[in-house]
């Protein structure tokens, strides 16, 4: 929000002017409180940031503990859900190609297959090219021997192929990067504080009441406005504020091969279920995934019969995978935007698109809400929870953040900022054998930009 200016002669003919500026001055000395330290959080706080508000960010743990944090790691072309949920389709090609350009560090430019392995695989391809076609989404087809030309390691029944644009977005280099671009734009974020209670009054949100969970010290915050982006506990979160609202809460396991069978994200032809994708990360490769509706997001636990079926299904298109096996799994929690079904299929049918919802569906003036979505769409959810905040004071900002570079820790002001963080009497050796058990060059950067956020965020006081 731009900085008012106020006239240099007050009188009657003033009045309107007056107006204006008291407003501006009172938004631009009230905080937006943002709750939730995931992706659609981050991104709603820089962009408030970047349209003047004062804005503080609260997570009741650290910074993409979350399910941003644990997401697989496909930067969405919008193939996956092209038949199945066009709309969410269509917003994550656009914002692809954004993430790609605003936080190149964290985005690796794989590309993707989508493979037939029989009959009904390949009459989903047609379905497939359709929708592709429909929502200008680029694509090319493979035949059985050009498919297994640039993929070697797939299996040799392979028919066909669709080549589209999908890629991989690393999760920590990618999140800890828009954790500091909001602070160095003046957000405050409050790691390890999780909201108690809500005052309420006349139609608004008076008071929020924090407490940190580590030393269970009370923090009070008057909010000018509030905007609710806890991921799956966003549910909850709302009843604090006495609003209900249908989430459903999908878990989604994931497991780890020792290797890299593929130079492209790898894609079972059919749609979207359980163990159809196999995403290249580092030197390692990520099968997944499932989708099982849960009671709680907070009580849940990865089944032997789970991993089972992952290596059942994605050996299909990797035979690799079966003799490799896994050497970790591990399993995020999904905000699905609930349908009123909550049986087993209810988080594949679920839409993957996101919903933001202001003062006309809470009842509250000062209260916005931002409801699933993917990692993919983060930024675009950030900017719509940004316009609703927009929509209480009456003002419109245009969004910056899609075309803001975000913090690079390989660039030169990034290696500047992140090195005067690292103490005199610490050495690279030591850095990197602090790097949670890491010896690698980007889980040594991941630790430094971790610490930088912890140093200057509200868990140093």
């Amino acid at each position: 929000m731009r900085r008012a200016v106020a006239p240099s002669v007050w009188n009657l003919s003033d009045f309107n002017k007056c107006v204006v500026y008291m407003r501006a001055v009172f938004l631009l000395s009230s905080e937006v409180a943002v709750i939730g330290g995931g992706s659609s959080g981050l991104f709603t706080a820089l962009d408030l940031s970047l349209r003047g508000y004062t804005v503080s960010l609260f997570d009741r743990n650290m910074i993409g503990s979350g399910t941003s944090g644990r997401f697989h790691g496909l930067l969405h072309s919008g193939a996956r859900y092209a038949v199945t949920d066009p709309q969410a389709a269509a917003e994550c090609q656009r914002e692809s190609a954004i993430l790609a350009r605003i936080a190149p560090h964290a985005v690796e430019k794989t590309g993707g297959l989508f493979v037939s392995l029989s009959r009904t695989d390949s009459e989903y391809g047609e379905r497939l090219r359709k929708s592709l076609s429909s929502l200008g989404i680029r694509f090319s087809t493979l035949d059985g021997n050009a498919t297994l030309s640039i993929e070697p390691n797939l299996s040799r029944n392979v028919i066909e192929s669709v080549e589209v644009d999908d890629g991989v977005l690393r999760a920590q280099p990618f999140l800890y990067s828009v954790a500091i671009s909001c602070i160095l734009n003046g957000v405050s974020i409050h790691p390890f504080s999780e909201l108690k209670d809500a005052r309420r009054e006349r139609g608004r949100v008076e008071e929020l009441t924090f407490v940190n969970t580590r030393t269970a010290q009370r923090m009070s915050f008057r909010p000018w406005a509030v905007v609710n982006a806890a991921g799956p506990w966003v549910a909850q979160v709302s009843k604090k504020f006495g609003i209900r609202m249908s989430i459903l809460p999908a878990a989604g396991i994931m497991a780890v091969v020792p290797r890299r069978l593929s130079f492209r994200v790898i894609n079972r032809m059919r749609q979207p279920s359980d163990g159809d994708i196999v995403l290249p990360y580092g030197g390692s490769s990520i099968a997944g995934t499932t989708a099982s509706v849960l009671r709680s997001p907070d009580r849940f636990s990865i089944r032997r019969d789970d991993l089972q079926l992952l290596l059942e299904e994605t050996s299909e298109m990797l035979p690799s995978i079966r003799e490799l096996g896994f050497t970790r799994s591990y399993a995020s929690v999904r905000p699905l935007i609930g349908t009123g079904n909550n049986s087993a299929r209810a988080g594949r049918l679920s839409t993957r698109d996101f919903h933001v919802s202001g003062p006309d569906e809470s009842g509250l003036s000062n209260y916005a809400c931002v409801a699933g979505g993917k990692m993919t769409t983060s930024r675009l959810a950030g900017e719509r929870a940004a316009d609703a905040v927009d929509s209480m004071s009456g003002t419109r900002h245009r969004s910056l953040t899609a075309g803001r570079k975000l913090f690079n820790p390989a660039g030169t002001a990034g290696t500047k900022l992140l090195s005067s963080d690292i103490p005199e009497h610490d050495s690279l050796s030591s850095v990197l054998s602090m790097a949670s058990g890491g010896t690698d060059a980007e889980t040594a950067v991941n630790y430094l930009m971790l610490s930088y956020i912890l140093r200057k965020s509200g868990a140093r006081k």
